[in-house]
């Protein structure tokens, strides 16, 4: 197995994981151990840990201009588009989403001002 780098947000430990999927036998994670941030799920082993050791951005300044503009496009759609169709017994699905959004640009914002 390859050796994980810390977490982007935190610097935390990060950790593997496979578990049984619908649709395919195993699906696999890598995820903060600090619950910051995990990668989608895959079907192998090798490309979970090569997107959770990808890094968008190493310190350019477009490149973290972009990553909060793509966070803000985002928070918008969910706003404009996600908001108007949620049922009130689903609301707290949306509210926790765009809580996270938002905790997500300031963690972010703090990152970069390092």
């Amino acid at each position: 197995m390859s050796d994980l780098r810390p977490c982007p947000l935190c610097g935390g430990e990060a950790m593997v994981f496979a578990f049984p999927g619908l649709k395919k036998p195993l699906n696999w994670i890598v995820r903060c151990r600090n619950g910051c941030v995990r990668t989608f799920s895959f079907d192998d082993e090798t490309t979970a840990i090569e997107t959770w050791n990808h890094r968008y951005t190493d310190g350019n300044a477009q490149d973290k201009k972009e990553i909060l503009g793509q966070i803000d496009d985002i928070m918008a759609f969910v706003a404009n588009e996600v908001n108007p169709i949620v049922s009130p017994e689903d609301y707290w699905v949306y509210s926790n989403l765009y809580d996270d959004l938002e905790q997500l640009k300031i963690t972010c914002e703090q990152k970069f001002n390092r």
